[in-house]
């Protein structure tokens, strides 16, 4: 799906079709979108204090494919890109 030539609706419409037409995910999704990265949690994984993450990492990895998260990585990087954002 291009999303040039899109209208809103158009949009919403394509949104809904792929999430099987579940407006709470939608509405999470949209969320996922303003999240920032907490600078503490950067700092933590940066000095690689990670242990109180464990837990967090095993749902993720137990929940989520490796191509998942890879495409969340890009829809990140992409919004972050579009809204001139660092973190």
């Amino acid at each position: 799906m291009k999303l040039e030539h899109r209208t809103d609706i158009t949009a919403f419409y394509d949104v809904a079709n792929v999430t099987n037409n579940d407006l709470e995910f939608i509405s999470f999704l949209l969320q996922l979108l303003k999240l920032k990265s907490n600078i503490t949690t950067v700092r933590n994984l940066e000095n690689l204090k990670v242990s109180k993450y464990e837990n967090d990492f095993n749902i993720l990895l137990d929940t989520l494919r490796t191509e998942t998260i890879k495409d969340l990585k890009k829809i990140y990087d992409l919004q972050k890109a579009t809204n001139g954002n660092e973190h």
